[in-house]
């Protein structure tokens, strides 16, 4: 499934979302967190908080995040609702 689909059914709260992004990216996530934290349950925990923490910066109008200086990168909706092309805009983080 390519990455604008996968994206779609996180827009959609798809419960196969997870799925295939776990299926398409699990294997690579997995070695990149057993390497870092040398430890099989808490590399699986933490690949599964990444799967969670995923669908909190989709909203209706787009996909965003921010990055370590507070400026925002993402995907944006055009006006009939598809997902647009990748926006790196410099926003900063509103304070909390």
């Amino acid at each position: 499934m390519e990455d604008r689909e996968i994206i779609e059914l996180y827009w959609q709260r798809s419960q196969e979302a997870i799925g295939q992004t776990d299926s398409k990216y699990g294997g690579m996530c997995r070695g990149i967190s057993c390497n870092i934290l040398a430890n099989h349950e808490d590399s699986e925990e933490c690949v599964s908080d990444t799967y969670l923490a995923i669908g909190g910066p989709i909203s209706s109008s787009g996909a965003f995040w921010y990055d370590d200086q507070g400026y925002r990168h993402g995907y944006a909706k055009d006006e009939n609702g598809n997902l647009g092309g990748y926006e790196n805009q410099p926003i900063r983080r509103p304070q909390d």
